[in-house]
């Protein structure tokens, strides 16, 4: 620090010691609040018209300059002017502090945190320094000025102290671990996740007086704020990891009979969705249906498929126009109970459009959109993801273009983003070419809302996977390609997850030549499209490999789901590969292989950072469906599995989509057909079943429009008070027609 700068402390209260050791005191909140503020960027100059606006937005214009004025007297008497060896830079139009003459926190703050990225082998102490710095808010006593400044370093003290948090447990400092997590718990006490995860890390360091006092605090905290009590199965995970952590058996009172409840959390971690072969999320708090029915009523629930218990239904009617053929392909939901539902529909003109919609939490429609590309062909959309702050939604599909002067003929990328009242906010084309013949688009926004889309791009006959980096304006920063080689000349994308940091990964194919067949590909890309690794994964018989999903934690791993195909007759097997932050692979855990022949046909995979949960489709040459359930526990061990063909003898469970809350309960939807495969000639339902954190099911519903008609579930998501919520489409069997249809299961 240079002997004449000042010290400014933004983080927390401000702080200001001038070069002799001396405490400034400033005479007024105003005068506080704008030399913080300009002390955010020391140098850059800001405009008094802005800065007026910001401070006194109610005035009138004259009234605001006069109010700046006296304010900027203020610091010129504490500071002195640049001109006279002073700290302030005034001129007409703006102002601005001499850079060398301050020193702040902030910047201390940022570089540490930019220290721990750089080098993640040693980022401990970096990350240490980060949380230390960081003693509240930035400019918390500001409200009127620094509002993305604040909650961008807020953010990077969550992730920096999650980040510790995983280093301190990895090398079983729990006490360490527990009280970063405290931190957390106090500046968000109604996170229930933080709270979940604070009880687990006092299980692991034999601590079992803590988590009963814990979980009494957390009591205290839901009735205080909320006026009702947590969820019931809060209580259940005390009581349980008071057993696991006590060194000799323990007794447990029995809990409280369990009554359905509200999820009581206003902000839980949010959801991204995805349909069929692809489920990612961001675990937050789940009401669940299993969970609440009492446990003795369990095994009546696994003997019976029980009718739903409809909170809402949607259906989509045809616009003039429009044809009655529509369907739902992806759902996403806000923490204020709002959905988007994107897919398509057909005209009269015979093209078909990518139609979006906006829901409220009771099913009404709030907004309807449908976009036709320039091309006026095919528009179709695959993923929706929910925006971080605004209420706007960003919808990811594909559109046709026919050949024209400036571009070649083919399918491109679409993206467009939504406001919260349905207004397309913008819309981008792609220039690449596409060919995503298993629907295989994603979209993922990073923590500053930049967004990344996925899909698999086509140059001639060659495939590779694509990945674009868009601005939050819808400008396009960077486009990847995964380069071909002799070795490698073909591949394709199949999912897309962004990490904290902002790093980019991909899951798809490679095809190799015979006689090793297709690897699966994983790959990372930083935020300015710099490669940062790759890895293929050849399974253990050489086959037909296939990736279909993955999941980032908070501390970087990377955890892919895939099959493995064997030669005739070894059948097919399940895989599971984690790789670091940096790439290393950290093991592989393959199932055992079928000797029966059958075909792969979709995997979903949720988790946290404890639990991952996988469910895979397979149907057999017999024409009979399996779908298994595995959950696996956080180093990638096999917890349980559950085959659910046998749901009932007469009808096969497959295309099962799936989410698992912050204890490691499930939800599981999918479809119920009559035929032994499913087709279009055969009736199906919609079935959502809940499996516990052991894995037992603990009960089961069903929705069936009627004998003439097929429902077809394409996505899910779960609202703040456990309502499950499935989007697909109502196919009538005796006519080419089908309507977008969104089933709402009531908890």
């Amino acid at each position: 620090m240079p002997d004449s700068a000042y010290l400014v402390k933004l983080l927390g209260p401000l702080e200001v010691t001038s070069p002799g050791g001396e405490a400034v005191v400033f005479p007024g909140r105003k005068s506080a609040a704008l030399f913080g503020y300009l002390c955010l960027e020391p140098g850059r100059a800001h405009s008094r018209e802005l800065l007026a606006e910001a401070l006194w937005p109610s005035l009138a214009l004259k009234s605001k300059q006069v109010r700046l004025r006296q304010e900027l007297t203020v610091l010129r008497q504490l500071f002195g002017v640049a001109e006279e060896g002073g700290l302030l830079v005034s001129t007409r139009t703006s102002v601005a502090v001499r850079a060398e003459g301050v020193v702040t926190d902030a910047r201390q703050f940022q570089a540490a945190w930019e220290r721990s990225q750089a080098t993640p082998e040693s980022a401990e102490p970096a990350l240490a320094e980060v949380v230390a710095l960081y003693r509240g808010d930035l400019l918390e006593s500001c409200d009127e000025l620094g509002e993305a400044e604040r909650r961008a370093a807020a953010l990077i003290f969550e992730k920096a102290t999650r980040q510790l948090v995983g280093l301190h447990e990895g090398a079983k400092k729990y006490e360490e671990a527990a009280v970063l997590l405290e931190r957390l718990v106090a500046r968000d006490p109604l996170n229930e996740a933080v709270h979940v995860e604070l009880m687990q890390l006092y299980c692991l360091a034999k601590h079992p007086t803590l988590i009963w006092q814990h979980y009494e605090q957390l009591e205290k905290i839901w009735q205080s704020a909320l006026g009702q009590p947590p969820a019931p199965h809060l209580r259940v995970l005390a009581l349980r990891l008071m057993q696991e952590a006590s060194p000799s058996p323990v007794p447990v009172v029995a809990p409280a009979p369990l009554v359905p409840v509200a999820s009581p959390v206003p902000r839980p971690r949010r959801f991204s969705h995805s349909f069929w072969g692809l489920l990612v999320v961001s675990v937050g708090t789940l009401t669940l249906l299993g969970l609440l029915r009492p446990r003795e009523n369990a095994a009546k629930a696994r003997a019976t498929i029980q009718p739903a218990r409809l909170r809402w239904l949607y259906r989509d009617l045809p616009a003039p126009g429009e044809k009655a053929n529509s369907e739902a392909k992806a759902v996403a939901s806000r923490p204020e109970g709002m959905l988007c539902v994107t897919g398509l529909i057909e005209t009269q003109k015979q093209d078909v459009n990518l139609l979006t919609l906006g829901l409220s939490s009771e099913g009404k429609l709030l907004w309807r959109d449908t976009y036709d590309s320039p091309g006026h062909d095919c528009d179709r959309a695959f993923s929706v993801v929910a925006g971080r702050e605004d209420g706007s939604f960003f919808v990811a599909g594909e559109s046709y273009l026919p050949e024209a002067p400036e571009r070649p003929e083919g399918w491109r990328l679409v993206v467009l983003k939504y406001s919260a009242r349905g207004e397309r906010l913008w819309e981008f084309l792609s220039t690449e070419r596409t060919e995503n013949k298993g629907e295989h688009v994603r979209i993922v926004l990073d923590a500053q809302e930049g967004v990344y889309v996925g899909g698999t791009a086509r140059e001639g006959e060659h495939r590779s996977p694509l990945v674009l980096h868009l601005d939050g304006r819808g400008q396009q920063l960077w486009a990847k390609t995964f380069a071909a080689t002799p070795e490698v000349p073909q591949a394709a994308f199949c999912a897309l997850v962004a990490d904290e940091a902002g790093n980019v990964y991909f899951c798809g194919t490679v095809q190799r030549k015979l006689p090793t067949g297709n690897d699966w590909l994983v790959a990372s890309y930083s935020p300015t499209g710099a490669l940062r690794w790759q890895q293929t994964v050849d399974g253990p018989r050489q086959g037909e490999d296939q990736a279909e999903a993955l999941f980032v934690d908070r501390f970087g791993t990377l955890t892919v789901v895939g099959m493995g195909t064997g030669k005739p007759p070894e059948g097919i097997g399940l895989g599971v590969a984690k790789f670091s932050t940096n790439g290393e692979p950290l093991g592989t855990h393959w199932s055992a292989f079928t000797q029966r022949d059958l075909h792969f046909e979709s995997a979903s995979l949720s988790a946290n950072h404890r639990r991952l949960t996988v469910a895979a489709s397979f149907t057999y040459l017999d024409g009979s469906v399996e779908t298994l359930v595995k959950q696996y526990d956080e180093k990638g061990n096999p917890l349980w599995r559950k085959p659910l063909n046998a749901v009932s003898p007469d009808r096969s469970f497959a295309s099962a989509l799936v989410q698992t809350d912050s204890v490691g309960a499930v939800i599981l939807t999918g479809l119920l057909s009559t035929q032994p495969q499913y087709t279009l000639q055969g009736q199906s339902t919609i079935i959502a079943a809940h499996l516990s954190p052991e894995g037992d099911l603990e009960n089961q519903q069903r929705f069936r429009s009627g004998i003439e008609w097929c429902d077809v579930p394409n996505a899910m998501t779960v609202l703040i008070d456990g309502t499950v919520v499935v989007a697909g489409k109502q196919h009538y069997l005796s006519k080419e027609t089908s309507a977008l249809q969104v089933v709402a299961f009531h908890p």
